[in-house]
């Protein structure tokens, strides 16, 4: 074949849900969501594959400001508005913390803010 997918398929979380976890399923570099339905006799899993028309926010903090701005073009958000601000801690130009969460499923092109390092407050 040719290694494509169907039509993408969205699965309900059970009420019964105890457990969750994120990651690509398929390799297409998209979380996908998995839940665990333990209540239910006998135990399910409900998967929800990150369709086109989502965009699951990735973890940023750490990374260079263009490796931030590809990753999350990448998972089919925005970037939205680019603060910056003193840090301690993270190095100049690296982005100190992100929102929504990483892990976040939103629409396709939703905006993810940034708040980038200016390095430590002299």
């Amino acid at each position: 074949g040719k290694g494509g997918f169907g039509r993408p398929t969205t699965y309900r979380t059970e009420s019964t849900a105890r457990d969750l976890a994120i990651g690509d399923l398929n390799g297409d570099r998209k979380e996908d969501l998995v839940s665990a339905n333990t209540d239910e006799e006998p135990a399910t899993l409900s998967v929800l594959l990150n369709a086109t028309g989502l965009c699951g926010v990735p973890h940023v903090r750490g990374r260079p400001l263009p490796a931030a701005r590809l990753a999350i073009a990448r998972a089919g958000c925005r970037v939205g508005g680019v603060r910056r601000g003193y840090s301690a801690t993270v190095r100049l130009g690296r982005v100190i913390s992100e929102t929504p969460r990483p892990g976040t499923v939103l629409r396709k092109g939703a905006k993810v803010n940034l708040v980038v390092s200016r390095g430590r407050k002299r």
